[in-house]
Order: C-alpha cells, then structure tokens, then sequence
C-alpha cells in the first residue's frame, strides 16, 4: 500500500513539473499581402515575407529560393531582413498560371490555394516598383562606373593643358 501511494506521489510530482518549450526553428517565411485583378485577365500579386532568424539572411536562388512556373523565375528577393516586411515585390501573374504558381522558400511553400485568403488591394495601394532591388543597384552601380571615368577624363584633360 505505501508502494502505490508513493508511485502515486511520484506520478503526481512529475506531471506538476513544466516542461520545456521547444522553439519553433528560425525562418523566413513568404506570403502575400494583396492581390489585384487586372482588365487584361492577370493578376498583380504583392508579396512580403517574415523573417524570424537573428540576422539578415541570404537564400540564393535554388531549392531553397524558387518560384514556379519558371517564367516567373529571379522576380523575388535573395537577401532577407529581419522582421517582417510587407510590399516586397510584385509580380503580374498570367490567369492561366494562377493555380500552378508556388514560391518555395526556406522550407516554406507560398501557393494559390495557402495564399487564396489573402484579401484585393485597395485601388490606392501603391504597388512596389523596383522588384527585387536588382535594377536600382545595377543603377548604381553603373552611375559609380561613369563618374570615375568623367573625373579621370577630366584629371587627364587637365595634365595636358598644364
């Protein structure tokens, strides 16, 4: 009788202690944040995405980074900021493509149907012009390139005068 009443005690004592929270393992995760219908029969999506690891994070296009089908392939983002950031970029998806499309990212697979509760852009919301960011630095880059070759012609131009 003490035997049971002590396996009981220690039962009872076991279940009272909490246990240990187990973190959900740090992402970055996709999702849509509008979409808009368009005259033509395509439809405009916005995207964003949730980054919950401690730094800026690099996916490379790839496994990890893909969007299908493929024509849409190099429209979404490789670098990640922490947080969560909303308007990342747009794309205009052809109707015919709507119920195929998928971005997989970091374990996480953003498709028509996990994405069809995501509600139409109000007709004032501006849509995100620059993509991935892609065009603005090769922007700058090129701007960088030209006014070290205008200031070296200049330096040039005035050694031979001297």
């Amino acid at each position: 009788m003490l035997g049971v009443l002590v396996a009981v005690c220690v039962a009872v004592g076991l279940s009272a202690v909490p246990g240990v929270a187990a973190a959900a393992p740090a992402q970055v995760a996709p999702f849509v944040d509008c979409y808009r219908e368009n005259t033509d029969g395509t439809y405009t999506v916005v995207f964003g995405y949730s980054n919950t690891y401690k730094a800026s994070t690099t996916i490379r296009y790839g496994v990890d980074n893909r969007i299908s089908p493929t024509a849409y392939q190099g429209a979404q983002p490789q670098s990640f900021s922490v947080g969560t950031h909303r308007g990342v970029f747009s794309l205009t998806v052809k109707a015919a493509d709507v119920s195929t499309f998928r971005w997989e990212l970091d374990r996480t697979t953003l498709t028509y149907w996990s994405a069809s509760s995501a509600p139409q852009c109000a007709p004032s919301t501006p849509l995100p012009l620059l993509g991935n960011g892609t065009g603005l630095a090769i922007a700058l880059v090129a701007g960088g390139v030209f006014g070290v070759l205008f200031v070296r012609r200049m330096i040039r131009r005035a050694a031979v005068r001297a």
